[in-house]
């Protein structure tokens, strides 16, 4: 699945920023992946919206992420919803299970 924990890189803005509040964070990115996940009715659909660059625009309209972190979450969560090795339902329930722990 795609919910590993990111590690910023070495030096990077986002381990700069001591006083950022990554929870809040993951709470932004959580609920804006979820809207858009909803969108769809089947995985292939997603999967299709995926090649077409959907998850990419989606993830470079969130202004609060570093670019290690985008390039993080597009290739983790790509991936894993390319190989099949997560349902649409799944990927959902999981995202809102975290976001809720959260507000």
């Amino acid at each position: 699945m795609f919910f590993v924990k990111y590690r910023p890189i070495k030096g990077s803005k986002f381990e700069k920023e001591k006083n950022m509040n990554t929870k809040k964070a993951e709470v932004i990115i959580s609920h804006k992946i979820i809207a858009w996940l909803e969108n769809f009715t089947s995985l292939e659909e997603l999967q299709a919206a995926i090649v077409n660059g959907a998850l990419l625009d989606l993830i470079n309209s969130i202004q609060e992420l570093p670019l290690d972190l985008k390039e993080f979450i597009y290739y983790t969560l790509g991936n894993s919803i390319m190989s099949g090795g997560v349902s649409l339902n799944e990927a959902i329930e999981k995202l809102r299970a975290l976001s809720g722990e959260y507000e």
